[in-house]
């Protein structure tokens, strides 16, 4: 693996996890997600400004993990993420399980997310 794919991979790992703690913050979602970004989540799907303004009520997640990660090169600048995730939240929650596929551009040297995709197991 070259040093420059394995920075990469750790970026985009650094990335996706910034997202899961971001959650209720959409300081670093409005910087990191693309403007012509969707996400497909379980309740529908999503434009970058719906992503906002829902994340300005979400409640943070308590513990997230990222299992089973794979990178899957798209092309020369677009990478996707494609992993299990378990969640969870303070109180009384059951948790939360999903497969996930999250994909970057890079676009003037900065990874920004354009999709991201949930469906829970």
């Amino acid at each position: 693996m070259s040093t420059s794919k394995t920075t990469s991979e750790t970026r985009l790992l650094e990335l996706e996890s910034a997202f899961w703690e971001s959650a209720g913050d959409s300081g670093f979602c409005r910087e990191n997600f693309a403007e012509d970004g969707v996400m497909a989540l379980p309740d529908g799907l999503m434009t970058k400004a719906q992503v906002l303004s829902a994340m300005e009520e979400a409640t943070p997640w308590s513990r997230f993990t990222i299992d089973d990660l794979r990178f899957v090169d798209v092309g020369d600048d677009v990478t996707a993420l494609v992993y299990t995730a378990d969640a969870g939240r303070d109180g009384p929650d059951d948790g939360y399980r999903a497969a996930i596929s999250s994909v970057y551009v890079n676009r003037g040297g900065n990874w920004r997310l354009v999709l991201h995709q949930q469906t829970p197991l």
